[in-house]
C-alpha cells in the first residue's frame, strides 16, 4: 500500500497552524499535495488484500487523523472522506463474504470500531468548520458509512456518541437537504 505516503509514527500529527503551513513557497521543494496521496492511498485500499490493509492499520489511521486537521483545505477533507467511504465498503464487501480467520474478522471489527470512535468526531467537527454544501454532502455520507458497519459489528447506543449534542445541533441548522436527510440516517442507526 502506497509505502511512500505513510505517516512516521513517531511524528506527532501537525497543529492547526503547522497544517495551515503545509505548501511548501518553492515548487522545487514542493512534494505531492496530500489529497493525491490520499488518492494513492484509496486507490491502494482498493485492490488491497485485507491483510495488507490490516498490517498498515495505524500508518492508515494515523494519515486520516492527520488529514482531517483544521489547517487543511476542504478538498482534502473530500478525499480522506472518499478514503473512509473505500475503507467501509472493502470492510463490508468482507465481512458479507464471511470468509477469513476469526482472528482477521476480529482486526476487521477492532478496527472498525476505531474508525467509529475516532474519525466519525473529526468528520462532525469537519461539518460544523467547513460551510461548504459539498463537503457537507460528502461528510454526513461518510457518517453513514461508518456507522452502518459500527452498528453492524457491536451494539452502539446513542449514549455511546460523544459528540450527540454538537451533532443534534448541526442537523438542526444544516441547510444543504441531502445532507440533512444523511445526518437524520446516521443519528436514526443509534436510537
Amino acid at each position: 500500500m502506497c509505502s511512500s505516503a505513510a505517516v512516521n509514527k513517531s511524528a506527532p500529527p501537525p497543529k492547526i497552524n503547522q497544517a495551515a503551513k503545509a505548501e511548501p513557497a518553492d515548487d522545487e521543494e514542493s512534494n505531492a499535495p496530500v489529497e493525491k496521496v490520499l488518492s494513492c492511498i484509496m486507490s491502494a485500499v482498493h485492490v488491497a488484500k485485507v491483510d495488507d490493509i490490516l498490517q498498515h492499520r495505524e500508518n492508515l489511521m494515523q494519515v486520516l487523523l492527520v488529514s482531517f486537521a483544521p489547517g487543511f483545505q476542504w478538498i482534502v477533507k473530500m478525499a480522506a472522506y472518499s478514503l473512509v467511504k473505500e475503507l467501509c465498503s472493502r470492510f463490508d464487501s468482507i465481512l458479507n463474504e464471511n470468509s477469513g480467520h476469526p482472528s482477521q474478522h476480529d482486526s476487521i471489527t477492532s478496527l472498525i470500531q476505531e474508525l467509529f470512535v475516532s474519525l466519525s468526531p473529526k468528520v462532525v467537527e469537519s461539518i460544523a468548520t467547513v460551510k461548504i454544501g459539498q463537503v457537507h454532502i460528502a461528510a454526513s455520507e461518510c457518517l453513514v458509512e461508518i456507522g452502518k458497519l459500527a452498528c453492524r459489528v457491536s451494539a452502539l447506543q446513542w449514549a455511546d456518541v460523544g459528540y450527540k449534542e454538537e451533532l443534534l445541533h448541526l442537523y438542526e441548522v444544516e441547510k444543504n437537504q441531502e445532507a440533512k436527510s444523511h445526518l437524520k440516517k446516521f443519528m436514526a442507526m443509534f436510537q
